[in-house]
């Protein structure tokens, strides 16, 4: 038995199978590289949202905010039906969704009011929107997601703040028609005497 020509078999053996071995650690580590790197990018990137919210009631904001560590860039948005804001100057459609949003650092928000609850329950029954926002970041890598604001948990919620706009200012109008009468009364008192 020759020990040299055994002891070479074993030794190519081992030299194979360590080659081996080594080639599944490499694409391990490959796959290791490739997952650190694309966490990496999703902690590092934009996270553009957009929601609604009711804080002084009964007003409506649509609020959009990067929440990511990155600024978002050329903000555009979609939604269906279209969101009509209400206050000021009539019926019209929302400044985000009519213009981008050119830049929108991170934590940052754009905020604007849509209307009161009673005129968006009347312009939109369903009180759901559906739609997509599209940005970039500074790369110039494109996001696409699609999102659904629903308003119609907060339907029959108790509200607080003010009531509706459109009964204040029915309710301060006539309580200024009655100083107003009150006042008369006094002066015509003071005039008889």
């Amino acid at each position: 038995m020759n020990w040299t020509l055994l002891l070479t078999a074993a030794l190519v053996l081992v030299t194979i199978l360590y080659a081996y071995f080594t080639y599944k650690i490499l694409l391990a580590n490959q796959a290791a590289v490739r997952a650190m790197r694309e966490a990496t990018h999703l902690s590092s990137r934009p996270y553009v949202n957009i929601d609604c919210f009711i804080e002084f009631a009964p007003m409506v904001e649509i609020v959009v905010y990067n929440s990511g560590k990155q600024a978002a860039i050329d903000v555009q948005i979609e939604m269906e039906p279209e969101p009509l804001g209400t206050i000021l100057v009539g019926t019209r459609t929302l400044q985000f969704i009519e213009h981008p949003i050119a830049y929108l650092p991170p934590e940052k928000r754009v905020i604007e009011l849509m209307g009161s609850f009673t005129e968006i329950e009347e312009a939109n029954p369903q009180l759901a929107f559906k739609g997509k926002i599209a940005y970039n970041d500074r790369s110039g890598v494109q996001y696409r997601e699609e999102f659904t604001i629903d308003l119609n948990h907060r339907k029959h919620a108790a509200r607080l703040g003010r009531p509706d706009i459109g009964r204040e200012l029915k309710d301060i109008s006539a309580t200024l028609e009655n100083m107003a009468r009150d006042m008369q009364r006094v002066v015509r008192a003071a005039m008889d005497k």
